[in-house]
């Protein structure tokens, strides 16, 4: 699995969407969900690691009703893929803090995303030395009102 040059793969858990303070339903996209850079980098869930590492903990579309807190255990999982300077884009990545951010249509309510596993990971926690290896873990809790 590999990102390819001056790129790096970006994993992201989705631990729970607050739609408590709505009445309306809010329905969850993670299509919709990206990082900004000099362009908008949004996930893709036709990406390998998606199957092939999160399986059935990989992020789906899925409808909060409202007034509800929607956890997920464990996180639903995605990845998207940055664009880096360095060719071994994991070296950046792993001392990039991103932050998810959803892409809203019009009727969507305002989507907040709150950091709960930011800091970067330990050296030697995942091998560096791969080029454009995985190294960023990120968790984040999605309140919609």
């Amino acid at each position: 699995m590999n990102a390819g040059p001056n790129a790096a793969f970006v994993m992201f858990g989705v631990e729970k969407i607050d739609n408590s303070a709505s009445s309306k339903p809010f329905a969850f996209d993670p299509t919709k969900l990206y990082v900004q850079q000099a362009t908008q980098e949004f996930v893709d869930p036709s990406l390998s690691i998606c199957a092939d590492i999160f399986g059935p903990f990989a992020a789906i579309p899925t409808s909060a009703a409202g007034g509800f807190d929607m956890k997920f255990s464990p996180s639903a999982q995605t990845a998207l893929v940055v664009q880096t300077v360095n060719a071994d884009g994991a070296v950046e990545a792993n001392n990039t803090s991103y932050m998810l951010r959803y892409n809203s249509a019009a009727t969507d309510p305002p989507v907040l995303f709150v950091k709960s596993d930011a800091p970067p990971l330990r050296p030697n926690s995942v091998p560096v030395t791969e080029p454009n290896g995985l190294l960023r873990r990120f968790a984040a809790a999605c309140r919609a009102n």
